[in-house]
């Protein structure tokens, strides 16, 4: 990253990372009952977490190495999904839940993380990166917490999304869930790597 570039770039990370720590604690704590071990089962907290370490990471070690670009990508994807899901899948389909709106923790977690974590990548980062190989390892952890999810709701009945209830849906059900959401993975991946690939052409040949 250019010399002029660090400040900025620490400054807003800093604000980011407060803002997403803010959204943890006020969706595990918030709530008047103390800690709330239930939430750390939800793919939002686990993203959010994930975000928090990587810039962490990242204004610790600035420089551009693998394991930095696959970190970058992999928990950028999943904060996306974290996003996109949230907004397209689980309010429309809970609707009576989100009559008064979406209260602050909803929005830190789900709107300032996935919009602020990418934004960060897009103003920051160096471009041209990021590699085809490494989509494999960007879609590890979604899927790793997916089969976990299904694994730990057949032994306590919690599942922690209604995509994944085999109680309802069934094991066919939860896996054509399974299916389309891995190929929405696969498109946002894909779009992650022409974006990185485009913006790293000079100006004249975009």
């Amino acid at each position: 990253m250019p010399l002029k570039n660090r400040l900025p770039a620490m400054l807003y990370r800093l604000a980011l990372l407060a803002a997403v720590t803010a959204g943890l604690y006020l969706t595990m704590f918030g709530h008047g009952e103390g800690f709330n071990a239930l939430s750390l089962r939800y793919f939002t907290i686990q993203s959010n977490i994930l975000v928090a370490l990587a810039l962490l990471y990242f204004l610790l070690s600035p420089e551009n190495g693998r394991i930095r670009i696959i970190v970058r990508g992999s928990v950028l994807l999943s904060i996306i999904i974290t996003g996109l899901v949230f907004h397209t899948l689980l309010v429309p389909q809970f609707g009576e839940l989100f009559g008064g709106g979406i209260d602050l923790s909803g929005h830190l977690t789900h709107t300032i993380a996935p919009v602020g974590f990418l934004l960060d990548w897009l103003l920051f980062e160096r471009k041209g990166l990021m590699q085809p190989a490494d989509l494999p390892f960007w879609t590890l952890y979604p899927l790793l917490y997916w089969l976990f999810s299904i694994w730990q709701g057949a032994e306590t009945g919690f599942y922690p999304y209604f995509f994944m209830d085999v109680s309802t849906l069934g094991y066919g059900g939860a896996l054509l869930w399974l299916a389309a959401l891995s190929a929405f993975f696969l498109i946002i991946g894909l779009l992650l790597l022409g974006i990185d690939r485009l913006l790293a052409r000079p100006a004249g040949q975009r």
